[in-house]
């Protein structure tokens, strides 16, 4: 029988469809490390990866044999709502006396309506949980009463109680907590492997870590965005991590074997914290010049990578890293609305002409279907597309389309944003999911779900296409000028390149 005291679960997607959530939320690492520095035994546990291992794994079986005293659940992504659910209710029907708690972001935004309909769930937790799950086990351990403890959201005689107390960590408390408590995790080497939707290479080790917390940004289609942190994950304000302890993280990580380090947490792009990060990693020989001990890093921008941060990032990772960074749209009236640190096109190809100088990788983003967005809008991202290729052929640019995140301003208010969505609480969302994977949550005032989809299309024509010169450059016009299609693909009919551009 096992000594752990907690378990910690993370579920990935089953269907096979993107995004497939294999990675696993980095916070659990944390919470874990906290819970068990002060005196609970805690294991970290993927059932992605159990699975791949033991096509016969058992979740509510093996759990058993374990005997925890609690059973943690991250849902931060609604994609793997329904699996967490299902996974969920076998643990509950294999260890009906051992207490649930569900954390993470989608578990913050929806933690009244789980905890009123699903009496499997005993506790959710808002936001950041190292102290209130330690208290949570303090409390359960000694039978002493729940209502002081900061983020829980609980039952009291059958009523759901959201406690007022709040907490949030702090940079100082930071210090105080291991991020790279590998030895945590269950078949940590297999975990170590995986993207957000595929398996690396076995010898390729990935850990994505953001060091702070919080987000100042007000964008309308992220849930990560500054009001949903304070209403929803019961942040105030945003927490840079101190360097030198992020700096003592990722040397042990490269210690350990790790390749790579992702990173998505750019909340004020204007700020200097990563050009010293990266200084400090310089001088502790982490530098591209350092052999074996060089790092990759793939760093999402939140805005326009300032000029130093650029040369910095250059100066200081290997080559197998990369900026990414995402305008979402060719038109810059349109980004001034939807973006919080806003740039105009001319900016952005000054700095990719930067980037590519230094010979760094970068990956673009740009998105169809986008609140408010016009015919004029598409022609804009289609110029832009087209001009970036041209410019910079080897950088690869993504076409995606906005998947509404609960909690974001699109799902909490989108008729501000004239859109209209087929999800509109928990419940709803699991419908959705039942009914099988679809691309589209929403519909906009201007566009139709298969309008979005083949505007999408249109910006990956646009990016990959392999002729280019003038008899493209009037065939996007056309385009652009129809927003349709089909007026493209008739215009490629004869290109040696058309089944691999309208596959």
């Amino acid at each position: 029988m096992s000594t752990d005291d907690v378990i910690l679960v993370h579920v990935p997607r089953s269907a096979d469809v993107l995004p497939r959530v294999l990675l696993m939320p980095t916070g659990l690492i944390a919470i874990a490390d906290h819970l068990d520095r002060n005196g609970h035994a805690t294991r970290v546990l993927h059932t992605g990866v159990e699975i791949s291992l033991d096509e016969r794994f058992d979740l509510g079986e093996h759990l058993k044999r374990r005997a925890p005293k609690l059973v943690g659940f991250a849902l931060s992504w609604h994609q793997q709502a329904t699996d967490t659910v299902r996974a969920i209710r076998e643990v509950h029907a294999a260890l009906p006396d051992v207490p649930i708690v569900l954390g993470g972001f989608t578990a913050s935004r929806f933690a009244v309506e789980i905890l009123s309909t699903m009496p499997e769930v005993a506790f959710v937790v808002h936001g950041d949980a190292e102290r209130p799950l330690l208290e949570l086990m303090n409390a359960l351990q000694h039978g002493s009463p729940l209502d002081a403890i900061p983020n829980l959201v609980w039952r009291s005689n059958g009523v759901v109680v959201e406690n007022e107390a709040r907490w949030q960590l702090s940079a100082q408390e930071a210090r105080a907590i291991s991020f790279v408590r590998f030895d945590l995790i269950d078949h940590h080497d297999q975990v170590l492997q995986l993207r957000m939707d595929e398996v690396g290479p076995a010898n390729s080790r990935v850990f994505y870590f953001s060091p702070g917390r919080g987000c100042g940004a007000t964008c309308s289609y992220c849930a990560g965005a500054r009001a949903s942190q304070k209403k929803y994950e019961r942040r105030d304000r945003v927490e840079f991590f101190p360097i030198d302890h992020v700096a003592d993280q990722l040397v042990q990580i490269k210690a350990k074997g790790v390749d790579q380090w992702n990173a998505c947490f750019d909340p004020d792009p204007s700020s200097s914290y990563y050009v010293d990060l990266f200084a400090e990693l310089r001088q502790r020989g982490l530098g591209p010049g350092a052999g074996a001990q060089s790092l990759d890093l793939v760093f999402d921008c939140f805005g326009l990578p300032s000029v130093e941060l650029v040369r910095s990032f250059a100066a200081t990772f290997g080559p197998g890293s990369s900026l990414n960074i995402s305008p979402e749209t060719g038109s810059d009236t349109l980004r001034r609305k939807l973006r919080t640190f806003y740039y105009s096109n001319d900016e952005l190809l000054d700095r990719l002409q930067l980037i590519d100088e230094l010979g760094l990788r970068c990956s673009l983003y740009f998105a169809a279907g986008l609140p408010r967005e016009m015919r004029e809008d598409l022609a804009a991202t289609l110029t832009l597309v087209r001009a970036i290729k041209r410019a910079h052929p080897r950088f690869w640019i993504h076409a995606g389309i906005i998947d509404i995140e609960p909690g974001s301003m699109l799902f909490d208010r989108p008729e501000r944003l004239g859109v209209t969505t087929t999800i509109s609480d928990f419940a709803s969302l699991l419908r959705a999911q039942a009914d099988g994977p679809s691309e589209l949550n929403y519909r906009t005032e201007e566009l139709s779900a298969e309008d979005i989809v083949d505007r999408r299309s249109l910006i990956e024509i646009t990016a990959q296409c392999k002729v280019g010169g003038a008899p493209f450059e009037s065939i996007l016009q056309d385009v652009a000028a129809h927003d349709a299609l089909g007026v493209a693909k008739r215009a490629c009919a004869s290109c040696a390149h058309l089944a691999v551009c309208f596959k």
